[in-house]
């Protein structure tokens, strides 16, 4: 997800969040996992003021080689039912 400068500050991001978190607790799902630029650091800001904690690569991100993904960093929350 991105927002672009001009609008950030309103709350858009944060309720989208807030919705996919929702909407995730509601198909069952215990953990959300993302990733984003190590240079977006107003994301980075509101993934880990909304509970994410960083990880390591996952999924097709772990097979890739470390020089593909020096400028990802990944995040991961537990969902509570």
């Amino acid at each position: 997800m991105y927002t672009r400068p001009a609008v950030r500050g309103r709350g858009i991001a944060k309720a989208l969040m807030h919705r996919i978190e929702h909407e995730a607790r509601g198909q069952g799902k215990s953990v959300l996992r993302l990733e984003t630029g190590t240079y977006q650091h107003e994301a980075i800001g509101l993934y880990e003021s909304a509970g994410f904690r960083p990880r390591g690569p996952f999924g097709q991100y772990a097979a890739m080689p470390a020089q593909n993904i020096e400028t990802s960093y990944f995040f991961e929350k537990q969902l509570s039912q």
